[in-house]
């Protein structure tokens, strides 16, 4: 059984992008990190349902490509009785949840100041406590299994990605969690219940989209970059209403921040056919030479 020490590990952490060139493609940078770190607030908003997250980057580092990240906690909230509600870590645990992602069962052992977390052939060990129920819920939120699923998508997605890792700090040799690239996609597969086989399933993104052919009248059907060019129905009819009344441009060029359906469709067997796309939400438009804030 492999072990992954995460004791060093506490609201920080360095994500490596395996590589020949010390660089990466920015959309892939982008798309990576929003979904990491939307998993990274969900698995908080179960551990501190009292407190808000923000991530920010810290640092950047050569090497193949990394950057550090850490997790900002909010004002802190008293209770009825006027104490400070404990919080969590969510980096550790998110961490675990990455690494166990397709344990069948994991287990909890506390030993010694610490808590070891056991799947089918990896454990994790960290200083940060959790309880059995609370981890379960937080494996079992189809919301976070998204946000991993989807961030490994993209990766999958890149043929300059060589690997997919994790560390302490920017100048570790190695690192604590590796995954190597023919990994990827079965990392990026959803999970299917048997009431979904046959049928179709849903993944929800927070996608960054590079407009190439939007529709001026009529149809709603556009054109967008999302790693290749893709074709997509706009149902948010507030966006539309606006972009085709010119009360807000959205000229070919430019990026929608929105939030996007992907619908995977199946034959009777279970095999995967093709994919639809729906935005259901345009939450901001950016110009051609604007720039992403994290």
């Amino acid at each position: 059984m492999g072990t992954i020490d995460l004791t060093g590990i506490t609201d920080s952490l360095v994500i490596h992008y395996g590589g020949e060139t010390g660089t990466i493609d920015a959309m892939t940078f982008t798309q990576s990190l929003l979904n990491l770190s939307k998993a990274i607030q969900e698995v908080n908003s179960i551990l501190n349902p009292d407190y808000s997250i923000s991530i920010v980057i810290e640092d950047i580092g050569g090497g193949s490509f990394r950057c550090k990240i850490s997790s900002k906690l909010g004002q802190k909230i008293k209770d009825l009785f006027g104490s400070y509600i404990t919080k969590q870590n969510a980096i550790p645990i998110f961490i675990a949840i990455l690494a166990l992602l397709k344990s069948s069962d994991v287990t909890i052992v506390q030993k010694e100041g610490v808590t070891i977390v056991k799947g089918d052939d990896t454990e994790v060990v960290t200083t940060q406590p959790i309880k059995k129920q609370t981890l379960v819920k937080i494996r079992n939120s189809q919301i976070i299994r998204n946000y991993i699923t989807n961030h490994y998508h993209v990766l999958n997605g890149d043929p300059a990605i060589s690997g997919f890792g994790i560390t302490c700090q920017l100048d570790d040799k190695g690192l604590l969690y590796n995954v190597p690239k023919d990994k990827f996609k079965e990392l990026s597969d959803s999970e299917l219940t048997e009431d979904e086989k046959n049928k179709k399933s849903n993944r929800i993104y927070d996608a960054i989209l590079v407009i190439v052919k939007p529709a001026y009248i009529g149809n709603s059907r556009w054109t967008v970059k999302y790693k290749t060019n893709i074709d997509v129905d706009i149902s948010d009819t507030r966006f539309l209403s606006d972009f085709q009344n010119n009360i807000k441009p959205a000229p070919p060029g430019s990026k929608l921040i929105a939030d996007m359906l992907e619908t995977l469709h199946y034959s009777d067997k279970g095999d995967y056919i093709k994919s639809t796309w729906e935005i259901t939400e345009v939450k901001r438009v950016l110009d051609k030479d604007e720039q992403l804030d994290f």
